[in-house]
């Protein structure tokens, strides 16, 4: 947009009655909290894709109210403020980022216009692993009929779609006749049924054809070389059978490959990631909700041409750390998904961690672990985070896995050091508090956090524990254990 253009757009939104859900202005004369951006930002795409309009706003270097023009010193420097984009794209699904950010030099002030996205058919745009919204002017988590209202855009499944002029002599009988020992092995019970149906009540029973007619699944995972062309422009020549078969998106009318090198493997398939980010998918540790060809999924999974129907990004996470080999690498830009698999040791100390303490560490903290054994950029919350463990030492951005983790430290020295970093669950710390008012009677808020200091996490600060003891005393009161007498005075009911 030219300078004319985002003017003439800026005094549009500021002549508006109201903020809608689509636009919304911000004084952030000196900072703005990128967290608290990025959540504008899933807000703001979402709705615009809910609205039906193409792109949303942010605007920055206006008040609220009266619309009028203050300006703006966030991020001055043109090189800080285009490095926005891909600050925000580590946080969001499928690494959405902002349009455009439009810098304005006004006689009133500096007024930076972000352009944002509309989220794409079918893919609610999440910040962080949180979708977001507008009730009115106010941020809002988005709620579940809108997700669902968004998800719903991309409900039509291509995998099922019927083709017309296609029959099942446009199949490979060999692919049937395996097809059916695949099916045998995966649901003995049904075998000698098997035996007696013909081709058709077999791949009906297996749902890769519908009642009779062959869908353009059947034609993907069993179809004669020549019949490729039923599902033109789309794909069937796959270099590899493996599970991205079920997330291509194959309107992209591109290729599923699979490059074997020495020492990796590396797949692509073309399309946004559905779940909207691994980071989720792992923590969660359930299938996804939706798929993209959810038809052609069921049917590998009767054929058992995949093991499960979800859980396969977690179960290749875990596959990895028996071997103590580095975690899959997902590349999620330019609309396509690539997953790196490395086949060989990278860092002994990685290893020797993953040997020696299998069951202390988490899946989360392993990831990390990867990060730093790879050289990758630490947020400054992951750094934090696995210096307060112990598990990582030496200086930004060179750190390198804590020696005395890699080295002799036994397993009990590591758990009693975790336990002072985690904690122990709130009824523990609710147990201590019951047994001190027992032995001391009633005790002000100032002794209880005395007492507590010691005993809470060491991660956390002190003004971190102090609330932590609130909520324990909250959780006290609420339950009718214990009463407050004024005074901040605590004693047994």
């Amino acid at each position: 947009m030219t300078h004319t253009e985002l003017v003439h757009k800026l005094n549009e939104l500021r002549n508006l009655p109201a903020e809608t859900e689509v636009f919304e202005f911000k004084e952030a004369r000196n900072n703005y909290d990128l967290n608290k951006l990025g959540k504008y930002f899933s807000a703001l795409s979402n709705e615009a894709n809910l609205k039906g309009r193409h792109n949303a706003w942010l605007i920055f270097g206006i008040k609220d109210k009266g619309r009028t023009i203050v300006g703006s010193w966030f991020r001055q420097s043109r090189k800080d403020l285009d490095s926005l984009k891909g600050e925000l794209a580590n946080k969001t699904t499928n690494r959405i980022t902002f349009i455009e950010i439009h810098e304005l030099h006004l006689p009133e002030g500096r007024v930076l216009m972000f352009e944002i996205p509309a989220a794409p058919k079918g893919v609610p745009i999440a910040f962080d692993g949180h979708y977001y919204g507008r009730d009115g002017e106010e941020l809002s988590p988005l709620n579940l009929e809108e997700i669902e209202r968004i998800r719903n855009q991309a409900a039509n499944d291509w995998s099922a779609v019927i083709v017309p002029d296609a029959t099942i002599d446009d199949l490979d009988p060999t692919a049937i006749e395996k097809a059916r020992e695949n099916y045998k092995n995966k649901f003995p019970e049904q075998a000698k049924d098997v035996d007696r149906w013909d081709d058709i009540t077999f791949l009906n029973k297996a749902k890769v054809i519908q009642k009779g007619k062959i869908t353009r699944a059947a034609i993907i995972l069993l179809g004669k070389s020549e019949s490729e062309h039923f599902i033109t422009p789309a794909e069937a020549k796959i270099r590899w059978l493996l599970n991205c078969i079920a997330h291509q998106d194959y309107t992209k009318a591109g290729r599923i490959n699979v490059v074997e090198m020495e020492d990796q493997l590396i797949f692509t398939n073309l399309g946004s990631f559905i779940p909207g980010s691994v980071e989720k998918v792992v923590k969660e540790d359930a299938p996804e909700e939706h798929y993209r060809n959810r038809f052609l999924a069921t049917a590998m999974f009767n054929l058992k041409m995949v093991d499960t129907v979800g859980g396969g990004i977690k179960k290749m996470f875990n596959y990895q750390r028996v071997r103590f080999f580095p975690m899959p690498e997902y590349d999620l830009s330019r609309d396509r998904v690539k997953v790196t698999v490395i086949g060989k040791v990278l860092d002994m100390d990685f290893a020797r961690v993953l040997a020696r303490h299998p069951k202390l560490l988490s899946l989360g903290q392993i990831i990390l672990l990867d990060k730093v054994q790879k050289r990758k950029e630490l947020a400054t919350d992951e750094i934090k985070y696995l210096k307060a463990f112990g598990l990582i030492e030496g200086r930004k951005p060179n750190y390198v896995i804590s020696a005395k983790i890699t080295a002799s430290l036994s397993n009990e020295e590591l758990k009693a050091h975790y336990i002072r970093q985690r904690g122990l669950d709130d009824e523990h710390y609710k147990k201590l508090i019951i047994e001190y008012l027992k032995k001391f009677g009633e005790s002000s808020r100032k002794d209880i956090d005395k007492f507590l200091r010691d005993k809470l996490p060491d991660i956390l600060t002190e003004s971190q524990k102090k609330h932590k003891v609130t909520n324990l005393l909250s959780a006290l009161r609420i339950k009718g254990t214990i009463r407050n007498k004024g005074y901040s005075k605590w004693s047994l009911i």
